[in-house]
């Protein structure tokens, strides 16, 4: 009887942890479909042409009219070769302001990266 008991609740646990894992690899497969749907939306090139920054807009479920700046995004630092050096999420891509030094390049929500000499 004991091992009835057993089975039955090594079964329940089965299925309880199944049930809870579909929301998570739901969740996970649309937030890889949205990355992977990004679109590009600006590139700042160096003054040096060495390295370029590049702002990809993660379109949004839903958005009014006028706001489509508004949209999450990630902004990589790339260099001539097109070799991603730096990555990182910014809440809303018309926040993605860059400005560059001669070692360094600043962007707005993300913070300061150096540039390789």
């Amino acid at each position: 009887m004991n091992a009835k008991k057993a089975s039955a609740a090594k079964r329940l646990l089965l299925i309880a942890g199944l049930i809870g894992a579909l929301p998570l690899a739901a969740w996970m497969s649309f937030h890889y479909y949205r990355r992977a749907s990004a679109e590009l939306y600006s590139t700042e090139h160096s003054p040096d042409v060495r390295f370029s920054v590049v702002v990809y807009r993660i379109p949004m479920i839903w958005a009014t009219p006028g706001s489509a700046s508004d949209a999450p995004g990630y902004v990589r630092l790339i260099d001539s070769t097109g070799h991603t050096l730096q990555q990182a999420d910014v809440e809303m891509v018309q926040n993605a302001g860059i400005e560059w030094s001669s070692t360094s390049v600043y962007i707005n929500s993300v913070g300061e990266w150096p540039l390789p000499q």
